[in-house]
């Protein structure tokens, strides 16, 4: 198997070289990426409260997807899924029982 790194003769900075190795990786690499931060974030505090810690990492995970959309990085579905976390992190925070 062989990838196409043509793209790396014209980077002229970080971000070229970011939606060039997300392009040859199939648009995977950075959708990828937040699901890993979100579990990461969840396993780490997970010795707290699990409905604050489902809203605390579905949150930063959003904030971490709306960076990556304004870069290009990611498409816009690949935002839902934190967003729709979060908005149900809230509602079993604010309305759970306890």
């Amino acid at each position: 198997m062989s990838y196409n790194l043509t793209f790396m003769d014209n980077s002229t900075g970080a971000l070229d070289i970011m939606q060039g190795v997300n392009t040859a990786s199939g648009g995977w690499l950075f959708g990828l990426l937040l699901f890993f931060l979100w579990m990461l974030i969840f396993i780490v505090f997970s010795d707290r409260d699990i409905k604050t810690v489902l809203l605390g990492s579905s949150f930063v995970t959003s904030i971490a997807g709306g960076m990556l959309l304004g870069a290009n990085l990611i498409e816009w579905w690949v935002l839902i899924f934190p967003v729709i976390a979060t908005l149900v992190g809230l509602v079993i925070k604010l309305w759970g029982d306890g």
